[in-house]
């Protein structure tokens, strides 16, 4: 068995006797690890409707690097230029789709708040 340790960081590997073990497992990523990202969309959203929608735009920082026809060309190419890091993909479009959980909506799934 395996000694416990703390988790590694990510793309760290650690050793184990003779196997190498690599934490393949990336943090999730937050609004507020895209807070820069996000307001830089929203700056510039106007301008990119009025030539990109419907079109997928990369953003690093307050940088745009692109705009591509797919989310995934947008992320290829945003691993090439930036490495594997938090990155916002958007599409550009006028209104932001709600999001329609059907098991909630349903009742499938239950939420229970305690007030």
């Amino acid at each position: 068995m395996l000694p416990r340790r703390e988790p590694a960081l990510r793309g760290e590997s650690r050793v184990y006797g003779r196997v190498e073990v690599w934490d393949t497992w990336a943090k999730p990523v937050t609004d507020n690890d895209l807070k820069e990202e996000l307001a830089f969309y929203a700056e510039k959203k106007a301008e990119l409707l009025k030539t990109y929608e419907g079109k997928y735009a990369l953003i690093k920082g307050r940088a745009l690097l692109g705009v591509f026809d797919s989310p995934s060309a947008a992320y290829e190419e945003g691993v090439k230029r930036v490495g594997n890091v938090p990155m916002l993909i958007v599409r550009v479009q006028k209104e932001e789709p709600r999001a329609w959980i059907p098991a909630l909506q349903l009742g499938l799934i239950r939420a229970h708040l305690q007030g």
